[in-house]
């Protein structure tokens, strides 16, 4: 269960994303329940062919899985593997059979998460891994579920042939991007697409979901400036919360922590990384975007990038996160200047860090 106080992480399956989880700290750990999307096979488009096989993808999972998140309870969502093609083993097995196998097999508490489109092979391995771990499902619910008039009965009908109660499942109403032109509007939005969801008060947890997080830097002009971005979808979620009153059921809070909800493929030959420094503070981001890694600036930029952070009145200094730490370090030049994984779970980490210390305040204090 997801209790109103655990916040809900959408990461991604990634280097960057996995060693955030395991460099938090114990309490911030305990105060998170992750989502985890095991992302796309990479495509080799020199070749026009898959970077690798879908068993040396998959390879290691739960291993990987044990060592960053030691066997705590956490989502797995596979339905982006292989962009809606089979996703079959070479040895014939689903690929969510296989995957919660090596989780299992190494006594992790991995929770699948399926989708009201999920196909029949999809849904019929699910319901295997229900049968085996006993620990139900996450049901991701999108905005475009709710084209059909009434959502119910497509609910009911995956329950049941999941073999399934309303108590067994997390529900997750999934906004992804919505329109934040007006931060109210994006929240009543969120408090009307609830009020469509079937029995609030039996569902195992209530989750909602959403990201303002830009997609790319693409309006930051170059040569090391920062702008605040604002965090509307924790906005959004302090407006909603009021909103639903005291009697309608509190959902817990969902993000995409500093990345946007988009899983893509990119041609690494034609694109040139700039160097980027994210940091979450307060109803903001400071998002700073230095010059091209690979030609005019490479990755020693990031010591100015970083010195112009710590100088900023938010920046929280050492000991607030292992972000922090490396943050302050690498603006003294006694930290290395990384590569580009290493700003993904910098900023990553100090965002998971922070976002549980934000709800014990808003909902406690």
């Amino acid at each position: 269960m997801i209790k109103i106080n655990q916040y809900m992480p959408i990461l991604k399956w990634k280097m960057g994303e996995y060693q955030a989880l395991e460099r938090l700290d114990k309490n911030s750990k305990d105060s998170i329940v992750p989502l985890l999307e095991i992302p796309i096979i990479d495509f080799d488009h020199a070749n026009q062919k898959d970077a690798k096989s879908l068993d040396l993808h998959l390879k290691d999972f739960g291993k990987k899985l044990k060592s960053k998140w030691d066997g705590r309870v956490c989502l797995v969502d596979t339905q982006f593997i292989t962009e809606g093609k089979p996703c079959i083993l070479a040895t014939g097995h689903h690929c969510v059979d296989s995957i919660f196998l090596d989780a299992r097999t190494n006594g992790c508490q991995a929770i699948p998460v399926i989708t009201l489109s999920a196909d029949s092979a999809f849904r019929q391995a699910v319901a295997r891994v229900i049968q085996l771990d006993r620990r139900g499902v996450a049901l991701r619910i999108n905005i475009r579920d709710f084209e059909q008039p009434d959502i119910t009965p497509a609910i009911d009908a995956l329950l049941t042939e999941l073999g399934l109660k309303h108590v067994d499942v997390d529900l997750i109403l999934d906004m992804k991007s919505p329109d934040y032109q007006s931060v109210p509007f994006a929240a009543l939005q969120m408090q009307m697409l609830l009020n469509k969801l079937p029995a609030l008060n039996l569902w195992r947890s209530l989750v909602v979901a959403a990201s303002a997080f830009p997609s790319a830097a693409t309006a930051l002009a170059k040569g090391y400036s920062f702008i605040p971005i604002p965090r509307n979808e924790w906005k959004a979620y302090k407006l909603l919360i009021p909103m639903l009153g005291g009697t309608m059921r509190l959902p817990s809070f969902a993000d995409y922590a500093v990345a946007s909800p988009e899983m893509v493929s990119l041609d690494m030959r034609m694109i040139q990384p700039s160097a980027k420094v994210r940091y979450t503070y307060d109803d903001n981001w400071h998002f700073a975007v230095g010059k091209s890694v690979r030609s005019t600036g490479g990755f020693g930029q990031y010591k100015q990038l970083c010195d112009t952070l710590t100088k900023q009145p938010y920046f929280a200094g050492p000991g607030a996160s292992a972000a922090d730490d490396y943050i302050a370090a690498c603006a003294a030049g006694t930290a290395s200047t990384g590569n580009l994984s290493t700003w993904v779970w910098v900023a990553t980490n100090r965002h998971l860090t922070l976002v549980p210390t934000e709800l014990a305040n808003f909902f406690f204090v």
